[in-house]
């Protein structure tokens, strides 16, 4: 269970049926949700779609289909990224019809992202106390008692503790451990454990040296904070309001943070549903594919938005990657997104071929250098054309170099496709495992 402070909403106003309709659909509740619609809305293309999804949660197949029927012909949108209203399956449900998808992604970086209290063991805990990396004098120390993991931090002789309740982040660049403190605050540690031989060191956002000895130990999380970081960390939170907290029913990125929850799914699939009743974005548009990954790889509004390769803005590749002309003269039937480059549900190749082998495939116009440049148009030019400097490989070296970012110990690549001004150029690398080495 993760402590937090959940808002308690007003709850829903009886003027607003449809909204009301939803929640108990999100709930499972089909029946009441039925009941719901059919005796206070007036009918509507969106009410009726949510009957459709009522009736789908009830068994009842043919009401179903002439009320999803009924929607269309008052022009409901048939959008592919639509939320379903369903309850969360988990992605175990999954494996049965999607087994080598389930798999891939079930041994992802990103299924790995949060593990919980019976999962810290995964933590490398150092062999005896270590001192601060940024104030020596300081001392951190971690001990089990039998399942606990708890951190103690001694400064100028007073002691605060924590034990760890949770980790974020799947270990491959790095890994911060949460815990609680005696006085129930939720506490991100100051030491993460870096990847890459790097071990224990400052965690990213922490300052140098607090003004407050207590926050040697950690910084106390806010409310909206916690549920921020676990949003992206996890897949299904349920907030418990009579204790003021979130539990984790699904740790990771799995299935049904990028398909939405699959309850309806199943009910479709198994009695023959003329839609899918899920999240598909393989149909989606470029923009909405950037958007469905930008809802955790893009960056906050509160850091600096100016300059693509500013440390703060590389680490979120949805921000940086629309800024650049592949993406914005790309024709929308080009689909140019993420998942030109990215497998969704593996992790990120390190072999850079395959990344020049997408640049190639529209940046391989056979005609000569010298002849496109006097007959085509800024537009054919910036998409089509060959490189002056290397037109056959290393295209990611040169227009998509790893850079410094603002996690510690870590490189990001440049998401800004572009010519990169501020750098020589750069040879394709002879190993072009250790030019990819933390994308």
């Amino acid at each position: 269970m993760i402590r937090g402070i959940v808002p308690v909403e007003d709850g829903i106003p009886e003027a607003d049926p449809l909204a009301m309709a939803r929640s108990q659909l999100e709930q499972g509740q089909g029946e009441l949700a039925w009941e719901t619609l059919a005796s206070r809305v007036r009918p509507d293309a969106e009410a009726h779609w949510l009957l459709s999804r009522a009736a789908l949660q009830r068994g009842d197949l043919q009401t179903a289909e002439a009320s999803l029927a009924e929607a269309r012909s008052l022009g409901f949108e048939n959008d592919p990224m639509r939320t379903e209203p369903a309850v969360f399956v988990g992605s175990a449900r999954c494996v049965s019809c999607h087994a080598e998808i389930a798999h891939d992604q079930q041994a992802s970086h990103h299924a790995s992202t949060f593990a919980g209290a019976d999962d810290l063991d995964q933590l490398p805990l150092p062999d005896g106390p270590i001192p601060d990396p940024e104030v020596p004098e300081v001392i951190h120390s971690f001990r089990k008692e039998g399942d606990r993991v708890i951190v103690e931090t001694e400064v100028a002789g007073e002691r605060f503790s924590m034990v760890l309740s949770h980790l974020m982040g799947s270990g491959h660049h790095g890994t911060t451990p949460v815990g609680i403190d005696p006085l129930g605050n939720v506490v991100e540690l100051r030491l993460s454990h870096y990847a890459k031989e790097v071990g224990w060191d400052l965690t990213t956002g922490h300052l140098p040296r607090p003004a407050v000895p207590s926050e040697f130990l950690g910084r106390t999380l806010a409310p909206h904070e916690q549920q921020s970081c676990l949003n992206c960390h996890t897949t299904h939170l349920q907030p418990d309001e009579s204790t003021a907290s979130w539990t984790v029913v699904e740790g990771g990125v799995r299935c049904e943070q990028c398909h939405g929850p699959g309850g309806n799914h199943l009910a479709a699939v198994n009695g023959g549903f003329s839609e899918p009743a899920i999240m598909r974005p393989r149909l989606a548009s470029a923009e909405q594919v950037v958007n469905l990954c930008g809802t955790c790889h893009r960056a906050s509004e509160s850091g600096p938005q100016d300059e693509s390769s500013n440390p703060f803005l590389v680490r979120f590749q949805a921000t940086t990657f629309v800024r650049s002309a592949c993406f914005i003269q790309s024709a929308s039937t080009a689909k140019f997104d993420c998942v030109s480059c990215h497998n969704p549900h593996r992790n990120a190749e390190t072999d850079s071929r395959h990344y020049d082998s997408v640049c190639l495939s529209c940046h391989s116009d056979t005609r000569s250098l010298d002849q496109t440049i006097a007959t085509a148009t800024p537009r054919e030019f910036t998409a089509q054309t060959l490189c002056p400097i290397e037109p056959t490989q290393g295209c990611v070296s040169c227009h998509m170099p790893p850079r410094e970012s603002s996690m510690r110990n870590t490189l990001f690549t440049d998401h800004h496709i572009r010519v990169q001004e501020d750098l020589d150029r750069v040879d394709p690398p002879d190993s072009v495992s250790e030019q990819r080495a933390e994308e």
